[in-house]
């Protein structure tokens, strides 16, 4: 989504490198789950919801052992959510927050963001993605005694 608003199908068949029947497939039983949006206006495209994007950054968090077990959310804002967890070897507890940039409030991301640059096209998703590198930067700037993991 990184070029695109609606990814075109013929895109996600040629970054994924499955056949078209199981793409569709594979489509058709995420979007029952509010997981992806199709859009026919143009041509046949689709997008993630936020939702999708948190369950690639949790199963890849858990891949690496950094989260073993989501909690209870402990904060919510215009622009993000924030989880307690628990995480690594010995289930220490870790703070998970998932960017919502743009996705209540911010109409004009663009003009109010420094993340964003001069870029034409940008998906709500990409500007998040952009704002949390940001503000894990900082936060490794500032305390460079703690870990952040990052995607």
């Amino acid at each position: 989504m990184k070029f695109y608003e609606w990814v075109p199908l013929e895109e996600i068949v040629n970054f994924t490198g499955f056949d078209l029947k199981d793409v569709e497939y594979l489509l058709a039983n995420l979007a029952p789950n509010k997981l992806i949006q199709r859009d026919i206006k143009t041509y046949e495209g689709y997008r993630i919801y936020f939702e999708a994007y948190d369950l690639l950054a949790l199963n890849t968090f858990v891949k690496r052992g950094s989260v073993n077990a989501l909690g209870e959310i402990i904060g919510i804002g215009k622009e993000s959510v924030v989880y307690e967890a628990t995480g690594g070897i010995i289930d220490r507890h870790v703070i998970i927050k998932f960017h919502r940039e743009g996705k209540m409030s911010f109409r004009h991301v663009r003009v109010k963001r420094e993340t964003t640059g001069d870029r034409r096209h940008l998906s709500w998703l990409y500007a998040a993605r952009l704002a949390a590198k940001k503000e894990h930067d900082a936060l490794v700037a500032l305390y460079p005694k703690f870990t952040f993991p990052s995607l």
